[in-house]
């Protein structure tokens, strides 16, 4: 009988192929991982940004009422110290 090492050669292909393979599979997993991660911290900006963006609002309008009733009241004021 002739032995050949053609079959294990074979054979640490394979093994070596499907180390690759795990590991190539480890690093996909650990991709798809920190995508997720990344994809919800970035939603969690997008929120915030969004909640900030209403309270800058809020506090445009806040100014633009308390600066109608400031120019309000200063011509009121102005008039109480010209009867004086």
């Amino acid at each position: 009988m002739i032995f050949s090492p053609f079959p294990f050669r074979l054979e640490q292909d394979v093994t070596a192929k499907e180390a690759l393979l795990l590991t190539e599979k480890q690093a996909h997993e650990a991709t798809r991982k920190t995508l997720t991660e990344t994809q919800e911290k970035s939603e969690e900006l997008l929120k915030k940004i969004h909640d900030n963006d209403k309270h800058i609002l809020q506090l445009q309008f806040t100014i633009q009422r308390s600066l109608l009733l400031l120019g309000l009241l200063i011509p009121t004021y102005e008039l109480t110290l010209d009867c004086r």
